[in-house]
C-alpha cells in the first residue's frame, strides 16, 4: 500500500497510520485551540476519547516550571 511505501522511504517502519491521529490531537492541544473543535474534527463523541489521543507535551510543563521557579526566586 501507499502507507507502507511511505513509511519505508521515511525510515519509520514502526509507525502506524493510526499514530498520526495521536500526533494531530497532541499538536492541536499544544497549540491551545479549543478541545471541542478538535473533538469535532476527529469525530470523538466525548472529551474522554479526545484525552486518550492528545498526549501531554512535556515541553509546556518544563517551561511553566521554569517560569514558576523564577517567580519563587524573586519572592
Amino acid at each position: 500500500t501507499w502507507w507502507t511505501g511511505a513509511r519505508k522511504r521515511a525510515g519509520l517502519e514502526d509507525v502506524r497510520f493510526h499514530d498520526l491521529r495521536h500526533t494531530f490531537a497532541s499538536w492541536w492541544r499544544a497549540a491551545g485551540d479549543h478541545d471541542a473543535h478538535m473533538r469535532n474534527s476527529m469525530g470523538h463523541l466525548t472529551p474522554a476519547m479526545s484525552d486518550r489521543y492528545a498526549h501531554l507535551d512535556a515541553t509546556g510543563i518544563i517551561a511553566e516550571m521554569e517560569r514558576l521557579g523564577g517567580i519563587r526566586n524573586r519572592a
